[in-house]
């Protein structure tokens, strides 16, 4: 079947179901927007265009009912996505909303889609990430990023805290963006910059110098009130100048001092993002007390002037007339017009043949030896899938 024939995309309105979108949010364990309806709606549709994220929505409705939600955020050249989907099948509908993403970042001058996958600590591959994979998504690091939690309040300072040299400085961010770039720390430079994109008071910035007042290390985080009595650390990282060569113990000490600094300003909570590059910061986090640590997968897919090909401007195919009575219709939006002759599912884009010789892959691997739990786990797919594909292609072969 068509995805069109079964799908309406259109541009996020004010006037859609927020309600409905936030229910679609709450299906899945991650915190990308406030779920108030309310809120939502004023990210989008803010009163003052100039004060708020540059957000584009996106929605799929089925019989008049959004079963799909998608944002993109631009940042800099990059579209940042996120999707919330109520379907059995989601890449289906995950494709047309990713075509109308890739359209808005194109006409917006940037250049890329990305999106970010948590898993389990250790886990490099999921569902989700198979899923991406097929629609052209690349993981763009050589290392696995991680994220850690630190409970501050169950964390405590050593009695004899020596925070000589440490201090507060009013760094700019493009001085810790490029000392992060210039010490090979890639990936920590993209996050720096993913996370902090605006100078703010909330932001803090900690150094530690040596005796010819160079910067040895930098510690840098976001002060985020979660609630009305609770404040919490936010990307939060430590960075250690590699050609200074600092003994484990001076790192420790000043990633204590950073924390000591936290626990002065009373938060509650401290949340990091690293590349494991940093692999020594990251075991001086956890012997610090850092847990519920996950991986996370980051990637983004080509998205280029080309991808516009199959894109027609209507005056350029139909008469003004035509024109003018379709916009009684819709405005500013994509149309989709259906073949008369429509080619089967799948042979266009090559998709069909790829399962084709997924199935062919499957069915030899079982007569190799392997069990039907172990292929579902292999592709993905439930042991009923697996043995359907089979029953069907001894069929075949018959």
């Amino acid at each position: 079947m068509e995805l069109q024939s079964r799908y309406s995309v259109r541009e996020l309105r004010p006037e859609d179901d927020f309600e409905r979108i936030c229910r679609l949010m709450a299906n899945r364990d991650i915190q990308a927007f406030p779920r108030s309806p309310e809120r939502v709606r004023s990210l989008f549709f803010p009163d003052d265009r100039e004060t708020g994220p540059n957000l584009k929505g996106f929605v799929a409705e089925t019989e008049s009912m959004i079963v799909a939600f998608i944002s993109v955020e631009l940042r800099g050249k990059d579209g940042h996505l996120m999707y919330f989907i109520d379907e059995p099948n989601p890449q289906l509908v995950l494709t047309e909303l990713l075509d109308r993403c890739a359209q808005y970042v194109i006409e917006s001058g940037g250049k890329r889609l990305t999106y970010f996958v948590s898993t389990e600590f250790g886990q490099i591959y999921n569902q989700e990430i198979a899923w991406l994979d097929r629609l052209g998504f690349q993981n763009i690091d050589p290392y696995v990023r991680v994220s850690a939690r630190l409970l501050l309040s169950e964390w405590n300072p050593p009695e004899q805290l020596n925070t000589e040299s440490i201090h507060t400085e009013s760094l700019s961010l493009d001085e810790v963006h490029r000392m992060l770039l210039d010490d090979g720390s890639i990936t920590n430079a993209y996050i720096f910059r993913f996370q902090f994109r605006t100078v703010k008071p909330s932001n803090v910035m900690l150094t530690m110098r040596n005796a010819e007042n160079e910067i040895i290390a930098v510690a840098y985080y976001k002060v985020i009130e979660k609630s009305k009595d609770r404040l919490l650390g936010s990307a939060f990282n430590v960075h250690f100048r590699p050609k200074f060569e600092l003994l484990r113990a001076e790192k420790r000490r000043f990633l204590q001092g950073a924390l000591w600094s936290m626990k002065q300003l009373d938060l509650h909570d401290v949340n990091s993002l690293m590349s494991l590059k940093e692999v020594d910061t990251f075991t001086l986090m956890v012997r610090e007390g850092f847990d519920q640590i996950n991986s996370h997968y980051f990637g983004w897919p080509k998205c280029s002037k080309r991808d516009m090909s199959k894109y027609k401007n209507a005056r350029d195919v139909l008469p003004e007339s035509l024109i003018r009575e379709i916009q009684k219709y819709v405005r500013g939006e994509h149309l989709y017009i259906p073949q008369t002759e429509r080619t089967g599912w799948g042979k266009k884009s090559g998709t069909r043949a790829e399962i084709e010789r997924r199935n062919k892959e499957i069915y030899r691997q079982y007569m190799d030896g392997i069990c039907v739990a172990e292929l579902a786990e292999m592709y993905f797919l439930s042991e009923e899938r697996i043995r359907g594909i089979l029953y069907q292609h001894n069929a075949e072969l018959q």
